[in-house]
């Protein structure tokens, strides 16, 4: 049996059988893979004309995913400076959240690359979030090397730490709009070095290695 998460595996403990934790990954393509600039400046050209510091969140809209908290964080941030993108469903445009539907994986990757901030902005109201998740969105985060923003949940703790994102407490949208301030006043020079560390670890979680993994068990 394969669990992706520690939790998931505390969870199943009473089936009489060996259960090994092998969490989600990114493919290897994405570590290696140049930038297609001409796609990224039609992105540009069609989301940040006015070329402010994207914030980017994407995923679906179930309660458990956290959206609510970046759009209410979004709503109380009164930096003009500031755009918000939600991509993987569509409701109605405010003034600083743009809402794109479901895109391929080759087309978020290059919004991914376009953003300044990536949020995962999980609740720790489901247990399926805090504990038994492991978001795809955490590891093609950490290879597109930018800034990461997560709910402090146990969840995305078995991945990633302090020394790789920076995390707020999880349903408050206070704390998202907190940190976005912390990782706009940090030096550069220790935004990279969280970054770098990121993207290094991401290496351990690739798709192929998970395969290897799993027919050597």
């Amino acid at each position: 049996i394969i669990a992706i998460t520690q939790g998931l595996k505390d969870h199943y403990s009473t089936i009489k059988a060996k259960i090994n934790i092998l969490p989600d990954g990114v493919k290897e393509s994405w570590l290696t893979k140049p930038r297609d600039k001409i796609e990224l400046k039609r992105i540009i050209n069609k989301y940040n004309k006015k070329n402010k510091k994207i914030i980017l969140y994407a995923g679906t809209n179930l309660n458990w995913k956290g959206v609510k908290t970046i759009e209410v964080a979004a709503k109380n941030d009164n930096n003009p400076n500031h755009q918000y993108l939600i991509i993987g469903f569509k409701k109605e445009n405010t003034n600083n959240i743009k809402y794109i539907d479901r895109v391929d994986q080759e087309s978020v990757r290059s919004f991914y690359l376009i953003a300044d901030i990536l949020v995962i902005p999980n609740s720790a109201k489901y247990k399926i979030s805090s504990h038994f998740t492991s978001p795809l969105k955490l590891f093609e985060y950490m290879a597109v090397q930018k800034p990461i923003i997560c709910s402090d949940l146990p969840s995305l703790r078995e991945i990633v730490s302090k020394n790789e994102v920076w995390f707020f407490e999880p349903d408050s949208a206070s704390s998202l709009l907190q940190t976005i301030q912390v990782v706009e006043k940090t030096p550069q020079i220790e935004i990279d070095t969280k970054v770098s560390k990121a993207f290094q670890l991401v290496k351990n979680y690739t798709w192929e290695k998970r395969a290897r993994e799993i027919i050597q068990l």
